[in-house]
């Protein structure tokens, strides 16, 4: 065979030679390494984390962000000028969890992908109070509020009594 293009990792390649009489035929066998593409010097703004957390054999990142944050700026050094990443899903981060994905190509052939889960915080820190709570809340202070009137009105009806 030959022109196939390198798998990443070992490929074996073999060379058929012939003597120029053609009496004599040797196979001839190689172990070819192709090395996988390496990103180094990673890098998110809004995530201090990732530089210390990347490592190019682990593709899944998880992370919270503020609120505040809407955008990711990733970036990395590669190895070779073959060696390319695209980013999707880090230009408009929404309230909850946004897949973003980075892409690294080498050439035309995608080699592989990393996968960030990042949680952004909600806008709103809005304290709701449960309906039922809510309802026990209202009873107490209107027992509350009963309760000194009575108190009050008994006051003032024994003051009443005493001046008789």
């Amino acid at each position: 065979g030959g022109g196939e293009d390198l798998e990443f990792g070992h490929n074996t390649v073999i060379a058929v030679v012939t003597s120029s009489d053609r009496t004599n035929t040797r196979v001839l066998y190689y172990d070819i390494v192709r090395k996988d593409v390496v990103l180094s010097n990673a890098k998110i703004n809004q995530i201090e984390k990732f530089a210390s957390d990347f490592n190019n054999g682990i593709s899944s990142y998880s992370y919270k962000v503020d609120s505040d944050v809407n955008t990711l700026d990733i970036s990395f050094d590669t190895d070779s000028t073959a060696t390319t990443y695209r980013v999707t899903g880090a230009d408009r981060l929404e309230e909850g969890v946004n897949l973003v994905t980075i892409s690294v190509y080498s050439g035309e052939q995608l080699v592989k992908t990393y996968t960030l889960s990042v949680y952004k915080d909600s806008t709103e820190q809005v304290f709701e109070l449960p309906f039922y709570l809510l309802i026990i809340i209202i009873c107490v202070i209107a027992f509350v509020l009963i309760l000194v009137i009575l108190i009050v009105a008994w006051i003032v009806s024994s003051r009443k009594n005493k001046r008789i």
